[in-house]
């Protein structure tokens, strides 16, 4: 074993003192030496990297947001709503798939294409859900049912907005006492378009559906007439109305039709056509009397 190395006090040929030190390190010390170079230097490169991600996420912030598309439900401002809620990215770092991916979440967005445009603008292209029925109109959260099968809920009350295009929509009200879910909504529109294609032959137009509690049918249309389809065989009762409704009289002073009959159907008329018909009543009475 070698003895270890200390300092030797010499005398040159001019005797002044002179010391050498020897700090020579074993083999563990040199590894440990090498070991906190590397681990300095890996710190300072994870530092640096860190750094360098930092300023480049943040570069050049997006600073302009263009909205295009045939847009009616979607505004610029629920877009720019949107960005706010986005991490705070610059155009570099903005992940374009993951932004049109977060963007279709918002109501009304069917499709959505987002460019980059250098150096700080963003252009989101919209392809907007088309609304087909206005569900529970009178409820303070309305839905919307749109072509492509979804249910929009939490619409715009503002008469003076966009949403009143929205007032054009077939009207269906549905009581039953829980939320309403797609599926019985989507199950109630396809009926909802069977009885509107068959009042069609009629030239009528159904715009109101009222569906109780109890799963009654009362259909409203635009010409004031009034129908009440009942629970049960309701396409049935629906084609037996269209089938006679050409041959009924004073049609035009018919209030309501209920068919909720094995055979056939009660009217109810107007006011003036009551009278009308009293009065008739009344003369048929008194000639009856005279002869």
């Amino acid at each position: 074993m070698s003895k270890p190395r200390m300092a030797v006090r010499n005398k040159n040929k001019t005797g002044s003192k002179q010391f050498n030190f020897d700090f020579s390190m074993n083999e563990k010390g040199k590894k440990l030496f090498r070991l906190t170079g590397l681990l300095l230097l890996s710190v300072s490169l994870i530092y640096s990297a860190t750094r360098g991600m930092e300023v480049w996420s943040k570069a050049w912030p997006v600073k302009s947001i263009e909205v295009q598309g045939e847009k009616l439900f979607v505004t610029q401002s629920s877009i720019e709503k949107f960005m706010l809620h986005q991490p705070e990215r610059g155009l570099l770092a903005i992940d374009l798939q993951e932004l049109q991916r977060e963007a279709k979440k918002i109501d009304w967005i069917k499709d959505v294409d987002i460019r980059k445009v250098w150096p700080n603008k963003l252009i989101f292209t919209i392809n907007e859900h088309i609304p087909v029925a206005l569900f529970n109109e009178n409820d303070s959260d309305k839905l919307v049912l749109t072509q492509q099968g979804s249910l929009i809920k939490n619409i715009s009350n503002d008469e003076n907005s966009q949403f009143k295009a929205l007032s054009q929509l077939p009207i269906i009200d549905i009581n039953i006492g829980t939320p309403l879910e797609i599926n019985q909504a989507l199950n109630v529109w396809q009926k909802f378009k069977q009885m509107k294609r068959e009042f069609e032959l009629l030239e009528f137009s159904l715009s109101y559906l009222k569906i109780d509690q109890a799963n009654n049918w009362q259909l409203f249309f635009s010409q004031g007439l009034e129908l009440n389809l009942g629970k049960n065989l309701r396409l049935e009762r629906a084609n037996r109305l269209v089938k006679v409704y050409q041959v009924i009289e004073n049609k035009s002073q018919i209030k309501k039709i209920d068919l909720r009959y094995h055979n056939g159907f009660a009217i109810e008329w107007s006011e003036s056509e009551k009278d009308n018909l009293d009065k008739n009543e009344l003369n048929k009475q008194e000639l009856k009397r005279k002869g």
